[in-house]
C-alpha cells in the first residue's frame, strides 16, 4: 500500500541510486551517486505498462539532479500519457520549469523535505537550502497542479521548543496536502550517528 498512490497496483522505480547530497542524518548520500541511462528506464516503465501498471513510485531521493536527463524523462512520459506518479525532490531544485515538466509527465504528488525551520539546524546537518527557499517551492508546486507532502525531522539533539514551535508555524502555513513527521534515528554510516556515539 501507498498513501500517494491514485490507482491501487503501483510500482516503485529507480532511475537513479543513491544521493549527491551530504545531509549527515541521511544514510542515503553514503551510498554514492549513479544515475540510469534514460533509455533503460523506459523500458522498465514499457514492461511495467505491458503488465497493465501505470502507477509508478520513483524513489529516487531528488527527481531532478540533472535537469537535461530529468527533462528527457519527463518528455518520454509525457509522450506515453498514461503514466501516474510521485516522487522527491528538494526546494532548492524544484523550480517552475521542473515542476510544470513533472506534471506533464504525470506526476500528480511531490515529496520534499521541509525538515526544519531552523536555518542552524538545516546549516548544521547540510541540508544546502534555507527554511526561506521553502515556502516557494511548496508554492510553484502547487501552482504546477502537484499535491505536496512535507517531509520533517523531529527530535534532533539541537532542537528546542522553540525550534519545534517555529517548525509547526512554517508547515501550517504551506499548506501541505500531506505531512511526514520523522523521528531523528543516528542510522550506521551516517555522521550523525558518529556525533551521537561522541
Amino acid at each position: 500500500r501507498f498513501s500517494f498512490a491514485r490507482q491501487p497496483r503501483f510500482a516503485t522505480v529507480l532511475s537513479d541510486y543513491g544521493c549527491p547530497y551530504p545531509c549527515t542524518f541521511c544514510v542515503i548520500g553514503t551510498l554514492g551517486f549513479k544515475t540510469r541511462p534514460v533509455e533503460d528506464v523506459l523500458e522498465e516503465l514499457d514492461a511495467l505498462r505491458a503488465d497493465g501498471v501505470t502507477e509508478v513510485f520513483f524513489m529516487d531521493q531528488t527527481f531532478g539532479i540533472r535537469r537535461e536527463r530529468a527533462f528527457e524523462l519527463c518528455d518520454a512520459l509525457a509522450a506515453r500519457g498514461d503514466l501516474s506518479w510521485t516522487g522527491f525532490t528538494r526546494p532548492d531544485t524544484a523550480d517552475d520549469e521542473m515542476l510544470r515538466a513533472m506534471k506533464r509527465g504525470g506526476c500528480h504528488t511531490v515529496i520534499m523535505g521541509v525538515e526544519s525551520a531552523s536555518d542552524e539546524l538545516l546549516t548544521l546537518y547540510k541540508k544546502g537550502y534555507d527554511a526561506s527557499s521553502v515556502a516557494g517551492a511548496f508554492e510553484r508546486a502547487k501552482a504546477a497542479g502537484l499535491r505536496t507532502v512535507g517531509t520533517f525531522i523531529v527530535g534532533l539533539p539541537e532542537d528546542t521548543r522553540e525550534t519545534l514551535e517555529d517548525t509547526l508555524r512554517l508547515a501550517q502555513g504551506l499548506e501541505l496536502d500531506f505531512m511526514s513527521l520523522n523521528v531523528a534515528v543516528p542510522r550506521f554510516g551516517t555522521d550523525f550517528r558518529g556525533q551521537a556515539i561522541e
